[in-house]
């Protein structure tokens, strides 16, 4: 993810130690990053995107909400037709 260049007025600080710093670092040169903020920027970015995101882990309550759906539209189709058919009382 690459970010385009725009006006940022927002400050996100937090603290690192010796340790958790220079493998920040080291990861940000192999990345070849502009800065270490553009590194953690778009870190930060891409976890908050994939976790917008559904999850695998997620799927199988999708489909059982998908079929229960699927299911209770059946059932109004049919009472439906049931409603259309009865003749109207005059």
């Amino acid at each position: 993810m690459r970010t385009t260049f725009r006006a940022r007025r927002s400050i996100v600080t937090f603290r690192l130690s010796s340790d958790e710093y220079e493998l920040v670092k080291r990861a940000s040169e192999g990345a070849k990053s502009r800065s270490l903020s553009d590194y953690a920027r778009e870190a930060v970015l891409r976890r908050v995107a994939s976790e917008s995101e559904p999850k695998d882990a997620d799927l199988p309550a999708i489909t059982a909400g998908i079929e229960r759906l699927d299911q209770a539209m059946r059932e109004m189709d049919g009472k439906l037709s049931q409603i259309l058919k009865k003749p109207v009382p005059e």
